[in-house]
């Protein structure tokens, strides 16, 4: 199976739920396969308005992969 990559855009006063949230989900997405194989299906990435770290509306301090 691919993995497919998937991202999430993060800015100053967003909601950390509305990124911490679905990351974990897409995380931890596995394969239903018979073989043992255990590997994910999606690579995530924190998307921000640029390289520098930005702060959600509870104070958490994110930082993203890219811009």
């Amino acid at each position: 199976m691919n993995l497919r990559r998937i991202g999430f855009l993060g800015y100053d006063g967003v909601q950390t739920l509305d990124i911490v949230g679905p990351v974990d989900a897409f995380m931890a997405a596995r394969p239903d396969e018979t073989n043992g194989s255990d590997h994910a299906c999606y690579e995530t990435l924190i998307i921000g308005l640029s390289d520098k770290p930005f702060v959600s509306e509870s104070g958490i301090t994110l930082n993203p992969h890219c811009s």
